[in-house]
């Protein structure tokens, strides 16, 4: 309808304006309106405020004139809601009311800003009638912030000085408006295994492994002041300032530890890819390396997806690339860990038997025997004849405890692996380069050792499910059953390994009554056959969770 028409039509209307109302006027439940009122305090060690909060996620080093004249006025409004305690060293904090406090938190948690938080909360109080709640700032939102983060870090300090040993994850996030280095902690506290975040620390300078490295030792010196000592293992994204073996976050970092230490990295930078997670539709696998089927899981995904990750690692050259030799191992050894998983797995049936379970073993044992060409277990002489022929040819064979494999047999296993690994050793090999020639080598080298290892090690869980055999080959326990079936021996040299971290926790008499506690907990298990059976039970019916 042309204009002149509808305004013919419409002549006698004229436009109004409504007024939209909610036929329901909700009123704030009595437990809201008692949390608006209710006030708590809390006591904070003034290290974590002055060097955490005020410090690190407060100052900016790059501010100039008038922008430091500003942020020294806004540092010291913020200071004023910490009431300073100089005889105990600490500040109090007073939250007058724990609703609004947690309505903010929660507001910020889904990444809205301060101020967008607070015209949420405005919002809220309007749309629920509550008057009770007052009105909040996005000054007074930044404020709510720094409570709720120092009083999370005062909890993490108590958590560090409960435990003896904790393993951390570090990753440099650029993608944000200010660099951030994150910090994340992993340890065993009350019963259960806590992944807990700690800090993201904005990184305002250069993104150099020393700068890196400062950052996170402040933060453990106030966190964690004995963590030289509690310190196990590193998790990076495997950037080079991170592994870099002279300047490196990770290299510094273990220098200053002490006891053994851990440090792994390629996986993890892997599962923070986010465009290539969407363009792949899959992420890498977790894994544990104490686990076959979590390790499976993993070397699976990169067999599947290894075209993909060339392309990858060939386009963003991260300092984590894996080298040919590497992807060629991965590959080879995927087939005779599948084949170890099924094993596993099966052997982790809620009804399956000892005497199965030791069947299971016997025929992985053989099965990968046929795959490798391994032979044994072989006679004394027959092992002498065997390393007299390889001290003669370095090139005749490989040789662990009673089994070998000749050099040719191993080469044979490799090519039946696949085309891709076909085609590649064979590149390897007819390769004029002393160092594709040198990688060839050791690869058939790595491989062969790796299945005589396997062969070698199932003999030996074969034996420890025997209790007419005493192993001479350890592994540390991990469940309580498994405990149960430990020897003094045995349990007293998994004590001594880790002497170095359990002295800097607890006293001499607490490691003795540690000893004390394992001897009553294998006595009740032979003595009362309820406590026995329980543990059974849940082996039988949890094995696979309790990993």
């Amino acid at each position: 309808m042309p204009a002149e028409e509808k305004q013919k039509f419409f002549e006698k209307e004229s436009a109004a304006v409504v007024n939209m109302r909610s036929f329901v006027q909700p009123e704030g439940s009595m437990k809201a309106r008692i949390n608006a009122k209710q006030k708590l305090q809390f006591t904070i060690d003034a290290d974590i405020i002055e060097t955490l909060i005020f410090g690190l996620l407060f100052d900016d080093p790059e501010e100039k004139g008038e922008q430091v004249n500003r942020l020294h006025v806004a540092k010291k409004n913020a200071f004023k809601t910490f009431v300073r305690n100089d005889e105990d060293n600490t500040f109090v904090i007073e939250v007058k009311s724990v609703l609004k406090l947690n309505m903010v938190a929660n507001f910020v948690a889904i990444g809205v800003s301060f101020r967008q938080a607070s015209k949420l909360y405005q919002s809220v109080k309007e749309e629920t009638g509550m008057g009770v709640l007052g009105s909040v700032s996005d000054v007074e939102v930044a404020q709510h912030c720094r409570t709720v983060c120092a009083i999370n870090l005062q909890y993490l300090k108590e958590i560090f000085n409960d435990i003896w040993a904790f393993a951390i994850a570090i990753d440099a996030g650029n993608n944000a408006g200010t660099a951030y280095l994150d910090l994340r902690m992993r340890c065993y506290y009350k019963g259960s295994l806590e992944n807990l975040h700690i800090l993201a620390i904005p990184m305002r300078e250069h993104h150099t492994g020393e700068y890196q490295y400062d950052l996170i030792v402040e933060t453990m010196n106030v966190l964690a002041p004995d963590w030289r000592h509690q310190l196990i293992g590193i998790t990076t994204d495997g950037a080079s300032t991170m592994t870099g073996c002279i300047q490196g976050t990770c290299t510094r970092l273990s220098n200053e530890c002490h006891g053994i230490f851990f440090e792994c990295g390629v996986t993890g930078h892997l599962r923070r890819q986010q465009n290539l997670i969407q363009d792949m539709k899959s992420s890498c696998p977790t894994f544990a390396t104490t686990r076959w089927i979590s390790m499976g899981k993993v070397l699976k995904w990169f067999k599947a997806n290894r075209i993909r990750l060339f392309q990858h690692f060939s386009e963003k050259k991260p300092a984590c690339t894996p080298s040919m030799e590497w992807w060629l191992v991965v590959i080879i050894i995927q087939g005779l860990v599948e084949r170890i998983e099924k094993t596993f797995s099966a052997m982790q049936g809620t009804r399956t038997l000892v005497c199965k379970q030791r069947q299971l073993l016997t025929a992985l044992k053989q099965d990968i025997k046929e795959r490798c060409y391994i032979n044994g277990p072989m006679t004394d002489d027959e092992s002498i004849s065997f390393l007299a022929a390889v001290n003669n040819d370095p090139l005749h064979g490989f040789h662990l405890n009673n089994y070998c494999v000749l050099r040719q047999e191993a080469a044979s296993s490799i090519d039946e692996v696949g085309r891709f690994v076909q085609l590649t050793m064979d590149g390897l090999r007819s390769s004029s380069s002393d160092a594709d020639k040198e990688a060839h080598d050791c690869i058939i080298s790595t491989i062969a050792n790796f299945s005589l290892q396997l062969v070698s090690g199932i003999c030996k869980v074969c034996a420890e499910r025997d209790n007419r055999n005493n192993s001479g080959d350890h592994l540390p326990p991990v469940l309580p059953l498994e405990l149960c079936g430990v020897l003094s021996r045995d349990f007293v040299s998994c004590l001594e390994d880790q002497r170095i971290r359990l002295g800097h926790k607890f006293s001499e008499a607490e490691v003795e009554n540690i000893d004390e506690q394992f001897r009553k907990l294998r006595l009740a298990f032979k003595e009362q056959s309820g406590f026995s059976q329980m543990l059974l039970d849940a082996q039988a019916s949890c094995a696979v969770q309790s990993f």
